[in-house]
């Protein structure tokens, strides 16, 4: 893990927390503190839960980490192209693509286990949610259930949970 950011440490962390909280921009909150946007915008994104920022469009650790597993996999299909028709350099620079996107995969990202745990709690809770919401509102939740099952991504879980929501015979 790397160290902790320079917000988590920042001594007025409750005033830039509460800047945040009251939708300070990250420009003012790192003006007033002494900090690079660039920290702010790290931490403002860390404080939100994963599945929150996965529903708002905004980055998460679901979004890179699939983002750098197909960068990782064009990668290791160019190391695997580069061993039949390429030459000894161009296989050199494929391996060390792959090398360096599997690194930053692992390293920089700061997924741990912890985060993954988090991630699967979270999408638990979303899915007994869902299914709850099935049995008390069946004619809303029918229509979403059938969409999600409309849905490469979301086929199988949408299915099950269209088939928990009661009939009107049950």
């Amino acid at each position: 893990m790397g160290r902790i950011s320079t917000v988590k440490s920042h001594p007025q962390r409750a005033q830039i927390d509460q800047a945040l909280a009251d939708g300070e921009t990250y420009a003012q909150i790192a003006d007033a503190h002494g900090l690079s946007l660039a920290a702010v915008g790290r931490y403002a994104l860390q404080q939100r839960p994963e599945l929150a920022r996965l529903a708002a469009g905004e980055p998460s650790a679901v979004d890179l980490v699939s983002r750098l597993l197909a960068a990782a996999d064009d990668a290791g299909e160019l190391r695997r192209l580069s061993r039949i028709s390429g030459t000894p350099a161009a296989r050199a620079r494929a391996i060390k693509t792959e090398t360096d996107v599997i690194r930053v995969l692992l390293t920089e990202l700061g997924v741990s286990d912890e985060t993954t745990q988090l991630i699967y709690s979270q999408t638990s809770s979303l899915v007994k949610f869902l299914h709850g919401f099935g049995r008390q509102h069946p004619d809303t939740a029918r229509s979403l259930f059938m969409a999600m099952a409309g849905d490469a991504d979301l086929e199988e879980i949408g299915t099950a949970l269209a088939r928990s929501v009661p009939t009107i015979n049950s």
